[in-house]
C-alpha cells in the first residue's frame, strides 16, 4: 500500500475517475440505466467525448489504430450500401454502425487512458470503482432473476411491460466473464480478507447460476477446474488433477453422469436450460447428434455452419449470409477478413497491453481465462454488448492487476 504514496491525482484524474464512475454504475446496475432517462448509446458516446477530450494523446496506440481500421471496415460497407454482421438486430445499417461505436469505444478509450497514465492509484480507484459498483448490482440484480422467469420477462418486454431492474442479456453473459477475477481475488488475499473474497466469489456463483444461461453455466465449470487445479507459478498441480480426474472416471462408470443431468434438468426447470440439458441426455444415453430431437444442441451448430459457408464462399468480403448465433463467425461469414481481422486484433491488442502489465505468473494465468471465457461467449453468442466489452477490456484484467499487487 506503500506505493499508493508516490502517485498524484490530478483534476483531470479525479473528473475521469467521476466519469469512469458513471459509465460503469450505468453498464453494471440496471436501476441505473432504468430511471436515466437518456439512451444507453448517450451516456457511451458522452463518455467517448469527454476522454478524448480529458486525454487528447492517450490514444497512440496499436489497440486504437485497429479500433479505428474496424470502424473504417464498417463505415465503408456502411456506405457502399451493404449491410453489416454484427448481431445487433433489424435495423439500418448506419444505426448498427452507431451502436457499435457507442458499445466498444468507452472501454477501448478507458483501457488506453489507463495505459498512457500508467498511474498505480488510479488503477486502484478504477478497480474499486468497479467492484463496488459490481456488489451493488449482484445485491440489487439476484432477488429479482431469482423470482422471476426471464423469458416470460422478455415477453413481457416485447408487449411494452418492463419491470424496473431487469438485467439485459448481455449483462448476464458479463457476470460470467467476471469470474476469473473473482477466483484470482480468493488466491491474493490472505486471513480474514479471503474469507470476505471467498464469500464474494460464492454470491458470483450464484448470481451466474441464477442466470439459466447454459453458455455461463459451462464457463462457471471450466473456471472452478482452474481455480481448484491450478497451483500458481508451478503451473497445474497434477495431484489435484489426479484427484478430479478419478472422481470423474468413477462417476462416469457408476452411471451418475446420467443422474446428475436429471437433478440438473429438474433443478433448471422452466428456464432455457433445461431443454438443452434433455437434449443433452438424449444424445448422451443415444451416442448419436440425431437424437437432438429438439435441435438445442445441434440448432447452433447448424447457424454456425450458415456463417461459415458463407466466409469460404468469400472469405476476403464475406458472403452476406449469416446464422446470428457467433460474434466472430458472423463478422467473418457476413463480412469477410477484411472486417474479421481488424475484430480479432482488438481482442489481441488488449492482450498485448495487460500481458506486458501483469507481471505475476498466477495474476496472468487467470486474465487468460477471463479472454477464454469471453472468447467462448464471443463464438458462441451473437451479441457481446457494451457489457461484454467493459469486462474483458477494463474489469476482469484492473481487479487481476490490483490483485497481483496485492499478492506479492
Amino acid at each position: 500500500m506503500q506505493l499508493l504514496k508516490t502517485y498524484i491525482i490530478t483534476g483531470r484524474d479525479k473528473f475521469f475517475l467521476v466519469v469512469y464512475s458513471l459509465f460503469a454504475a450505468f453498464i453494471l446496475v440496471p436501476f441505473v440505466s432504468d430511471i436515466t432517462p437518456l439512451n444507453s448509446q448517450i451516456v457511451d458516446l458522452a463518455v467517448f467525448v469527454t476522454c478524448i477530450l480529458l486525454y487528447p494523446r492517450a490514444y497512440g496506440n496499436r489497440l486504437m489504430l485497429w479500433t479505428f481500421a474496424y470502424f473504417m471496415v464498417l463505415f465503408l460497407f456502411v456506405i457502399s450500401g451493404n449491410d453489416i454482421t454484427i448481431g445487433i438486430g433489424k435495423v439500418a445499417p448506419s444505426k448498427k454502425l452507431l451502436i457499435e461505436l457507442a458499445w466498444l469505444l468507452p472501454s477501448i478509450c478507458v483501457v488506453s487512458i489507463l495505459r498512457y497514465k500508467d498511474n498505480l492509484k488510479l488503477y486502484y480507484y478504477v478497480a474499486i470503482i468497479s467492484v463496488s459498483l459490481y456488489i451493488i448490482s449482484f445485491l440489487s440484480v439476484l432477488p429479482i432473476i431469482m423470482e422471476y422467469d426471464m423469458r416470460v420477462i422478455a415477453i413481457q418486454e416485447e408487449a411494452g411491460v418492463s419491470i424496473h431492474g431487469i438485467p439485459s442479456y448481455t449483462l448476464m453473459h458479463a457476470f460470467a466473464i467476471s469470474l476469473p477475477a473473482a477466483f484470482m481475488s480468493c488466491k491474493a488475499f490472505i486471513g480474514k480478507q479471503r474469507l470476505v473474497m471467498l464469500a464474494l466469489a460464492v454470491c458470483n456463483i450464484i448470481l451466474v447460476v441464477n442466470t439459466n444461461i447454459t453458455t455461463s453455466i459451462v464457463a462457471l465449470l471450466i473456471c472452478i477446474i482452474f481455480f481448484l487445479s491450478y497451483g500458481g507459478t508451478q503451473g497445474f498441480n497434477f495431484f489435484r488433477l489426479a484427484i478430479l480426474s478419478i472422481c470423474i472416471f468413477v462417476i462416469w462408470n457408476l452411471g451418475l453422469v446420467e443422474i446428475f443431468l436429471n437433478y440438473m434438468s429438474g433443478w433448471f426447470e422452466g428456464t432455457a436450460v433445461q431443454p438443452k440439458i434433455e437434449s443433452f441426455i438424449a444424445v448422451y444415453q443415444s451416442g448419436d447428434l440425431a437424437a437432438d430431437e429438439t435441435g438445442s444442441i445441434s440448432g447452433r451448430e447448424t447457424l454456425h455452419a450458415i456463417s461459415i459457408d458463407s466466409f469460404l464462399s468469400n472469405i476476403f468480403l464475406g458472403g452476406g449470409q449469416v446464422g446470428g448465433h457467433s460474434a466472430i463467425l458472423d463478422r467473418l461469414g457476413g463480412m469477410g477478413l477484411f472486417c474479421g481481422i481488424p475484430f480479432i486484433m482488438i481482442l489481441i491488442s488488449q492482450i498485448v497491453i495487460w500481458k506486458k502489465k501483469i507481471y505475476d505468473h498466477l495474476a496472468l494465468m487467470y486474465y487468460y481465462l477471463g479472454v477464454l471465457v469471453a472468447c467462448i461467449f464471443l463464438y458462441t453468442k451473437g451479441l457481446f454488448g457494451e457489457q461484454g466489452w467493459f469486462m474483458i477490456s477494463i474489469f476482469v484484467p484492473v481487479v487481476i492487476y490490483v490483485c497481483s499487487l496485492k499478492k506479492s
